[in-house]
């Protein structure tokens, strides 16, 4: 699960900037998505 906390940080270190990128949180947060969906459901 280290690639999805990876995502998270970024995410969070773009929110936190002054002038975060839309573009940028949205893209990361749908990658983030796919690969939560990507991991098997034990």
């Amino acid at each position: 699960y280290d690639a999805v906390e990876e995502g998270a940080e970024t995410v969070m270190t773009e929110l936190k900037k002054s002038q975060p990128s839309k573009d940028k949180v949205l893209a990361e947060l749908q990658s983030l998505e796919k690969t939560i969906n990507s991991i098997p459901k034990s």
